[in-house]
């Protein structure tokens, strides 16, 4: 159904950054879980399968077992978890007819059967979700780590961050952060984030240029203190347009597009 280049470029456009209002923050006073949570709201995750893959082009079967419980204070409480799995796929003939498919449980508890059921469920979709590399960032941690001190990692002052190559994985060794400016939300000033266009550029560049995505990533946090999912407009230009220079040199010089993307 996909060429591997066709499920890779999909794969970059479910995996995109969200925008700051898709995220969700939980007080551990509210949840009661004893610590505060960030995630994705469900919606976004919908809307997000929906606009990449069309209306249809995935499906999602689950089964719930729910059970009573009594809180500490002597409360009656709904206990539900769901087991779903969702694939990736088109209708054909009436069938549907899938090219990915992945697993996962849920689970929530309130006062009533439905609201157990429905905290259930949507957390099980959102996981699952998250093995096509939707609203993987809320697992990986790094919704609230768009920046890290601007300070020196260790106390050598003249210690200055070692370019990146192709294939180099990257080590904590000494560097100097270059400071990036920063609202309280982490986007850059009057900048705006990086958007989807710029990502997918970066992942194909990182990729011309015969390196790992996680050792780029890596790079870029150790010398901008940013992980490159959550960099500004222009610092994500400056990163397209240094990997740009990379390919040209690859090719023996020849003349490359600058990397202003939308």
């Amino acid at each position: 159904m996909y060429t591997p280049e066709e499920l890779r470029e999909l794969y970059r456009r479910l995996a995109a950054p969200f925008p700051e209002d898709a995220v969700e923050r939980t007080k551990a006073s509210v949840t009661r879980r004893g610590y505060d949570t960030t995630g994705i709201k469900y919606q976004y995750i919908v809307n997000r399968l929906n606009e990449v893959l069309g209306v249809g082009g995935f499906r999602v079967t689950r089964e719930f077992a729910v059970r009573e419980r009594e809180t500490r204070s002597g409360y009656a409480m709904v206990e539900a978890t769901c087991d779903l799995t969702m694939q990736l796929g088109a209708w054909q003939n009436g069938v549907f007819v899938p090219f990915a498919e992945a697993s996962g449980t849920g689970g929530h508890t309130a006062a009533s059967e439905a609201d157990a059921k429905k905290g259930a469920f949507t957390n099980g979709f959102k996981k699952v979700a998250a093995f096509f590399g939707c609203g993987w960032q809320a697992y990986a941690g790094v919704l609230d780590d768009d920046n890290l001190p601007t300070h020196e990692v260790d106390a050598d002052p003249g210690a200055q961050a070692k370019p990146w190559q192709p294939g180099q994985t990257q080590g904590r060794s000494s560097v100097t952060r270059t400071p990036v400016a920063t609202n309280e939300n982490g986007r850059g000033q009057g900048n705006g984030r990086v958007t989807s266009a710029q990502m997918a550029k970066l992942h194909e560049l990182v990729e011309q240029v015969g390196g790992q995505w996680s050792s780029y990533r890596d790079h870029v946090r150790e010398v901008h203190g940013v992980n490159v999912e959550y960099a500004d407009r222009k610092l994500a230009s400056t990163l397209i347009d240094e990997l740009l220079v990379t390919v040209r040199k690859q090719r023996g010089g020849e003349s490359l597009p600058t990397g202003k993307a939308a």
